[in-house]
Formats: structure tokens, C-alpha cells, sequence
């Protein structure tokens, strides 16, 4: 067996680098919303869209009263509805707030088992559309 040449160990170093670069790629790009995320710059992976309804509005049907632990189960619902942080994006001309809370496609799976359901905390009710993936 001989020992490779100068110029095999070359080609060897340079193929090297060009998988580790074709693997790096990958792993950034699977990642890429979630890097956008934690940088803060561009959209997340999907977005939630929570309707403050209006004073005059009680819905009809079953709602679900939210408490502590839900907020910390579901925290960005906290910054809209209990903290009061974020301001509407649209408000109608019937009264009905508009916010949009930016989640990861993890998140966005936790927050299903909210779908079709009336939100009430401390007297007012929100209900949001499905989050659409972006």
C-alpha cells in the first residue's frame, strides 16, 4: 500500500471542506426560521391573529375562562390579553381589535388546542383565526 501523493491530499482536504460547507448549508437553512426568530429580524414561521371583541359582544356558546396557568402555558397570549403590552394592528369599525402574535411552527402545534374556542379574561372575550404558515 503506498502513501497517497501531495496532490491526492489536496483533493482530499478540498472535498472535505465542500461537504462540511453542503452539510452547514443544510442545518442553516432547516433552521433559518427559527434563527430569524431569536434574532428578531424578519417574519416567524406563522401568525396568530387574536380578535379583542367588543364590549357589546358576548358570544354565544362555550368560552374558556383564562387563567395564570394559561398564560404560562400559552405566554404571547400575555402580552396582548393580560399585560396589555402589544397595541392593536387594525381596530374595526365595530369596535373589534385586531393584534398578530408571531410563532414558531413549534408553537404554532401548542397553541391547536385553542382552535374554535371563545377566550374570556376578566370580561372580555378574543377569538383568533388558525395560524397560517408563512
Amino acid at each position: 500500500m503506498s502513501l497517497p501523493s501531495t496532490s491526492d491530499k489536496g483533493w482530499i482536504i478540498v472535498v472535505a471542506i465542500l461537504v462540511i460547507l453542503f452539510i452547514g448549508t443544510i442545518l442553516a437553512l432547516s433552521n433559518w426560521g427559527s434563527i430569524k426568530t431569536l434574532v428578531g429580524r424578519g417574519e416567524s414561521d406563522s401568525t396568530l391573529y387574536l380578535w379583542e371583541l367588543n364590549a357589546s359582544v358576548t358570544p354565544q356558546g362555550d368560552s374558556i375562562s383564562l387563567k395564570e396557568e394559561d398564560f404560562k402555558a400559552y405566554p404571547k397570549l400575555a402580552s396582548v390579553i393580560q399585560d396589555k403590552k402589544q397595541k392593536p394592528i387594525q381596530i374595526l369599525d365595530n369596535g373589534n381589535r385586531l393584534y398578530t402574535i408571531p410563532l414558531t411552527m413549534g408553537e404554532r402545534y401548542d397553541y391547536y388546542p385553542l382552535i374554535d374556542k371563545i377566550l374570556e379574561y376578566e370580561g372580555k372575550y378574543y377569538t383568533y383565526s388558525t395560524p397560517s404558515i408563512h
